[in-house]
């Protein structure tokens, strides 16, 4: 057994040493208890018996109290014999009589005596001796009698009094059996569980060894597992090792191609694009008879796509676009989509133009083709512009710019088509570029000017109103054709501020007209707008619904002098996203009227749906040969047929001889616009020729008015 084993057992044997003492020690007391108690019942009996003795004694003397007293103590019956009656005096005798008669002096049964035989000297003794000297006799008799009571009494009392203690020993020796049967039973408990215990001390520390044993055997063990597990985490560390470098390689990998791909077509990107380009210029340097060719190509209308069918579905559109632009290319060659609705296409080692001439013609045939985008049907050609690079070349910009140059040359005659760069083409791209700038300084510094050409009426020869036409006088290059700046304006966005100030300043100028008719009715003003201004973001609060409805507000012009025109072309472009503008613009009081109509690709479901007033026929179909009449008279009379038979006005533009007056006349065309009529006057002359118009020249009231006419 160990130590702590040994220490153990010595503390169950202490405790157990402890018990058994304190058991005994009990025992000895309530023995001692009872003796003490005993001893307390024989000194009363010995008390009462030593008390009848005396008064037995006292009576069989005539001298009584005297004779005792000189035979025994004095003290004790002095208080009788002097005539006393003090109690506490006869205590203090019995006391010392108790004492002079050997009794225990212990304070408490003395004190137990003193009481009880108080009682008996207050009731018997001292009447008893009072009556002593009047008659001895009576006395004598009384005290015998009492004498004989009293030594019943204290037989009577002495058998109780050995009754009970009889009973108490045996009570006494039963507790002090119980006592003595719980102390061996404790002791014997207390040694069968210091047994026990020792066992399984014994037992637990025999497997204290066995498991010593066994852990030696199994750190031994473990010892050799560990030396498989080290290896086998080498193992796992090295594959783990493996497995992040090769997931790292795989992300730097993905990274790469994210880096250099396109994440909604998935085709290259422009870097890609830029630094395979870089290569193949490299690669013609070292061969100059090879060329690399680019083609740029943008969208046509991708705007209009995106107005009107949503940005995703735009999304799917390019995303289809770049599987079929794919579908057109070799293996070798290269295509990457720049951004927006911008492709590019690199051709290599190609001696010239041809190869990027074919598949240039073989894309604009596949487009034609339309793409069906949640069941409708959308077409999406492309402006392509083509540009060869060599070892003369710069570098890939260079080349993407010059092919970039020449995209914008296909889209500007028209789109769905390609164009090869020439050196030309990158000087009239410095000025379109440079005319833009001038552009946006001449908003600023009021370089525009605004001219008036009448439109007369032909039911009652008067002047209906006139047409605003923005005119640009350039500091350097002088007055400016709107053709040169007008689609300028469109492409870069500036129509939209250039729009807002032609409307204020047309609005301006027509409310001061309204003063040289004398006749009541009112002179109109017309305004060119572009569909951009009318698909414009928030149209009745902040585009142009809100400039139109200012400028009416600002210049008290009544709104049904106001006419707005929108060509045909921009209404087929923008058609669902104008329409609301068009209602929102009629629901103001001012007219709409449909231009150079004819010209685009007309739509009559339009032309009944939409709120268009009047329709322009344009001068395409009315200007001829000097001397002639109208150019196409059955077009015209087709439309003219057309227009009246849907409630519309009819304005013919281009006139220029009295012939096309009368042929125009006679076809009930409602008024008339051109040269023979006037050419576009600024403001003062604008009011000056109201203020000299008589009639239209050669002018005849029509014969006869068709049903459908409009007042």
């Amino acid at each position: 057994m160990n130590l702590s084993g040994s220490r153990s057992l010595i503390a169950w044997v202490a405790l157990f040493s402890v018990i058994v003492a304190s058991f005994v020690g009990l025992g000895l007391v309530i023995r001692q208890s009872v003796a003490d108690s005993l001893g307390s019942g024989e000194q009363i009996r010995n008390s009462r018996l030593l008390l009848s003795n005396l008064l037995e004694d006292q009576l069989d003397e005539e001298t009584g109290v005297r004779g005792y007293a000189a035979t025994h103590d004095r003290e004790f019956l002095q208080p009788f014999y002097s005539g006393r009656r003090d109690l506490a005096g006869t205590s203090l005798a019995l006391k010392a009589a108790l004492g002079t008669a050997g009794l225990s002096s212990s304070g408490a049964s003395i004190d137990d005596i003193v009481r009880l035989n108080e009682v008996w000297l207050r009731s018997v003794a001292r009447p008893l001796l009072s009556d002593s000297r009047r008659d001895p006799e009576a006395v004598e008799r009384r005290g015998k009698t009492l004498v004989d009571r009293m030594r019943a009494d204290v037989a009577q009392v002495d058998q109780d009094i050995a009754h009970r203690f009889e009973r108490l020993r045996q009570e006494t020796d039963g507790e002090l059996a119980r006592i003595s049967f719980l102390i061996l039973a404790t002791a014997a408990l207390l040694v069968a569980a210091a047994l026990e215990f020792w066992k399984l001390q014994k037992r637990a520390v025999d497997g204290l060894w066995r498991e010593r044993r066994r852990g030696d055997e199994a750190e031994e063990r473990a010892r050799d597992v560990q030396v498989g597990h080290e290896a086998e985490r080498s193992s796992v560390r090295e594959l783990h090792e493996i497995s992040t470098a090769t997931q790292e390689r795989r992300a730097q990998a993905q990274r790469h191609h994210d880096a250099q791909h396109d994440a909604l077509t998935g085709l290259p990107n422009g870097l890609f694009f830029l630094d395979r380009l870089n290569h193949s210029i490299a690669y013609t340097k070292a061969h100059p008879e090879r060329r690399v060719a680019v083609l740029f190509l943008d969208v046509d209308r991708f705007k209009v796509i995106n107005d009107s069918l949503g940005h995703d579905a735009g999304d799917r559109v390019l995303t289809f676009l770049g599987k079929r632009l794919s579908g057109c290319l070799r293996a070798e060659d290269v295509i990457a989509r720049q951004g927006s609705d911008d492709f590019s296409i690199m051709i290599e080692h190609e001696p010239n133009s041809r190869a990027a001439r074919v598949l240039a013609e073989r894309i604009v045939r596949t487009l034609e083709e339309p793409f069906n985008i949640d069941g409708q049907d959308v077409i999406a050609t492309v402006s392509i512009g083509i540009a060869l690079g060599g070892p003369q070349s710069a570098d890939a910009l260079a080349i993407l710019r010059d092919a970039d140059i020449a995209m914008y040359r296909a889209k500007q005659l028209g789109g769905a088509r390609y164009e090869v760069f020439a050196s030309d083409m990158q000087v009239k791209a410095r000025a379109h570029s440079q005319l833009e700038l001038d552009l946006r300084r001449a908003l600023a510094r009021g370089e525009l000017r605004l001219a008036y050409q009448p439109i007369a009426s032909l039911r009652n020869g008067r002047i209906m109103g006139f047409e605003a036409l923005v005119r640009w006088q350039h500091p350097e290059r002088g007055l400016v054709s709107p053709a040169d700046f007008i689609p300028l304006a469109e492409e870069t966005g500036l129509i939209v501020p250039l729009g807002a100030w032609v409307l204020a300043e047309a609005c301006r100028e027509a409310r001061t007209w309204q003063e040289f008719q004398s006749d009541g009715e009112s002179v109109s003003v017309n305004v060119n707008v572009g569909a951009k201004q009318l698909i414009s973001e928030q149209f009745a609060t902040e585009g142009f619904g809100a400039d139109i409805a200012r400028a009416l507000a600002e210049t008290g012009l009544d709104p049904a002098c106001l006419h707005l025109e929108i060509t045909e072309s921009g209404l087929l472009d923008y058609a669902e996203a104008t329409e609301v503008a068009l209602h929102y613009v009629r629901s103001l009081g001012v007219a709409l009227q449909l231009d150079d109509f004819g010209t685009g690709y007309s739509s009559l479901s339009y032309l009944q749906r939409l709120p268009i007033d009047t329709v322009k026929i344009d001068l395409s179909f009315i200007s001829g040969k000097p001397g002639t009449g109208i150019a196409n008279p059955q077009i015209v009379q087709a439309i003219v047929a057309l227009a009246l038979s849907l409630g519309k006005h009819i304005t013919a533009e281009g006139v220029e001889t009295a012939e096309q007056q009368r042929a125009l006349h006679e076809l009930h065309c409602t008024s008339i616009q051109g040269y023979h009529i006037s050419r576009p006057l600024d403001a003062e002359g604008a009011r000056a020729f109201l203020a000299n118009w008589k009639a239209l020249p050669g002018y005849q009231p029509a014969t006869a008015k068709p049903a459908s006419l409009p007042a």
